[in-house]
């Protein structure tokens, strides 16, 4: 695949990637150390950790390391995790839990993730552009794999709203509502940034992982002092 354009994201730059990974990893770190095991501290910080996965992932490839395509399938495997990670948290902010179609959700994520990694065919190939990776996995496969993530995330969003509108007065309410802004925080600019340059299509899973690191520090600065119990 050909680079359409020369025009240079340095905020999607391999030493960026380094950086971005090192603040969410530091950041699964802190909310480990400062606060009390929970369910939600332990989805906050898996939440972080696959964020940070995905950049590392991308820095190997994006260095044409020796373990490019491993990183490249490990990668795929974190942000897979994330939509029912992130539907879990927000229903565990919201305290509506429906466990059987969460357990659903994390079973179809094992499932893709089996296939990133065992399945040759998975990657037909990748390419580091110097700002952010582009990897294909086929039409079909792609088709099927937006419908999984956005649906899920699409999922979450909604009941965060839905939790707003009902919900006067809950000690979860400005959690909530920082975490619609987190998802916010890195939707918007890529919906944005896809307008404007059309070629990023290719390569939306490194950009949401890129601007993703503002839900990093949502996570870590706003929605865990408001919800977590400090040691």
């Amino acid at each position: 695949m050909k680079q359409k354009k020369s025009t240079t994201f340095y905020c999607f730059s391999p030493a960026v990637m380094v950086a971005t990974f090192i603040i969410e990893i530091v950041s699964a770190l802190f909310v480990l150390y400062r606060y009390k095991r929970s369910k939600l501290a332990w989805s906050i910080v898996a939440l972080l950790v696959c964020l940070g996965a995905f950049q590392l992932a991308e820095y190997f490839v994006c260095t044409n390391s020796s373990v490019a395509i491993t990183a490249a399938r490990l990668g795929f495997v974190a942000i897979t995790f994330l939509p029912p990670l992130g539907l879990y948290t927000m229903s565990l902010l919201t305290g509506r839990t429906n466990g059987q179609y969460i357990r659903f959700t994390f079973v179809l994520a094992s499932l893709l993730a089996v296939y990133f990694m065992l399945a040759p065919q998975a990657f037909s190939s990748y390419q580091c552009t110097g700002n952010y990776v582009i990897f294909q996995i086929g039409s079909n496969v792609t088709m099927l794999y937006s419908i999984y993530y956005f649906g899920l995330i699409g999922q979450s969003i909604i009941k965060g709203v839905y939790f707003l509108r009902r919900k006067l007065t809950d000690q979860n309410r400005n959690a909530v509502r920082w975490f619609l802004a987190g998802h916010a925080f890195f939707i918007v600019p890529v919906a944005v940034l896809n307008v404007f340059h059309p070629d990023t299509q290719y390569a939306i899973p490194s950009i949401l992982c890129g601007f993703a690191v503002t839900l990093a520090l949502v996570l870590v600065a706003k929605i865990a002092p408001l919800t977590l119990e400090v040691k």
